[in-house]
């Protein structure tokens, strides 16, 4: 097995590692939004510690398939004929020259595989946002509620606060 083939089966291992991560966190959101949708605040912590896990091990992951591509460990500014990120070269360096028709085809694979899992993971990571903005937008109304409910009071200046609905004129 020459360099190149060592190479590219090394890349080859390192996204399939990247399309097991992803899964995992596309597991994690759907945890994540059936936890919301239970109203089990308990069970977020954990979810959340393990998708901080996760994604720590992508980032490393991506860094060393960036390394095996030949790219810098972070990448520079957008580049504008890229699209804003990474050079179309960094593709054939990951699995072009000196790659069997079956480890191209595996590329192939692979990356068919990481694109839907994370277009998935968006859909999931966006519909969990919307679940987590409606519930803050709920608990926002129940505290106006409270507010407004809540007797006046006096601050530490002696002035009366509170709702002008719960003040009082007392008279002699």
């Amino acid at each position: 097995m020459t360099d190149a083939a060592a190479t590219s089966m090394t890349l080859l291992d390192l996204l399939d590692e990247e399309l097991r991560c992803c899964r995992r966190m596309v597991a994690l959101a759907a945890a994540q939004r059936d936890a919301m949708l239970a109203g089990d605040v308990a069970a977020l912590a954990p979810i959340v510690r393990e998708m901080e896990g996760v994604a720590a091990a992508l980032a490393r992951l991506e860094e060393e398939r960036a390394a095996h591509a030949g790219f810098p460990p972070s990448p520079p500014a957008p580049l504008p004929h890229a699209g804003g990120g990474w050079p179309k070269a960094g593709v054939r360096a990951a699995g072009g020259e000196g790659q069997t028709e079956a480890e191209q085809a595996r590329l192939e694979g692979l990356r068919a595989a990481l694109r839907a899992a994370l277009a998935e993971l968006r859909a999931l990571n966006d519909a969990n946002a919307a679940l987590a903005r409606r519930a803050l937008t709920a608990t926002e109304q129940a505290l106006r509620l409270l507010q407004a409910a809540l007797p006046a009071t006096y601050a530490a200046n002696g002035t009366l606060r509170g709702p002008e609905t719960a003040r009082q004129i007392w008279t002699v």
